[in-house]
């Protein structure tokens, strides 16, 4: 009799183990996810216009069996120019455009290959490190070409709500994958 509860016993334990295991990895996706969603909200806060392009910038990796880890990591390109908005720094650049107001687009960019199609026409000159665009009546910048570094501040708080939402949604997402993962159990 002892024999029969210690087995029946242990395959409980043995089956609801393997759950743990399975609800462990649910809760972490779904924990991904939620901060993949809250870092998209905190990039349109911090940054001015974001391109669609840069709002794109988050992937998750999933979490499975082996694993049991989720993590959330921006895209190499868009972290090239988005580690200086996260961590600050300075930017050192061959050459930097600055955009005049009325040659950028809605995100306050110059348009892809403008500065390009102007210099292919033969529309553009250099001046004193400046690019001028010839116009019919006066010749205003299109754009201001500076070879001096760039300096960022802090803007966007990347790290910290990851953080906190990933605090605020684990216990929830934890309670409902054990249900889910109980409630699928064979």
């Amino acid at each position: 009799m002892a024999d029969d509860i210690e087995k029946f016993f242990n395959k409980a334990f043995k089956k609801i183990e393997k759950q743990v295991e399975f609800a462990s990895v649910l809760a972490a996706n779904a924990i991904a996810a939620d901060v993949k969603t809250g870092v998209e909200r905190q990039l349109k806060a911090d940054i001015d216009r974001p391109t669609p392009f840069t709002q794109k910038a988050f992937k998750i990796t999933r979490a499975n069996k082996r694993t049991k880890t989720a993590t959330v990591s921006i895209k190499p390109v868009q972290a090239g120019y988005l580690k200086y908005q996260i961590e600050g720094g300075t930017r050192s650049a061959k050459s930097l455009v600055i955009p005049r107001k009325k040659a950028t687009n809605k995100y306050g960019n110059l348009p892809r290959g403008k500065l390009k199609k102007l210099q292919d026409q033969g529309k553009t000159f250099v001046a004193d490190g400046l690019v001028l665009q010839q116009m019919k009546r006066k010749n205003k910048p299109l754009a201001y070409l500076t070879k001096k570094n760039a300096k960022y501040k802090k803007r966007f708080k990347f790290f910290e709500r990851g953080e906190s939402t990933a605090k605020k949604v684990a216990q929830m997402h934890v309670k409902a994958s054990i249900k889910k993962a109980l409630a699928t159990a064979r």
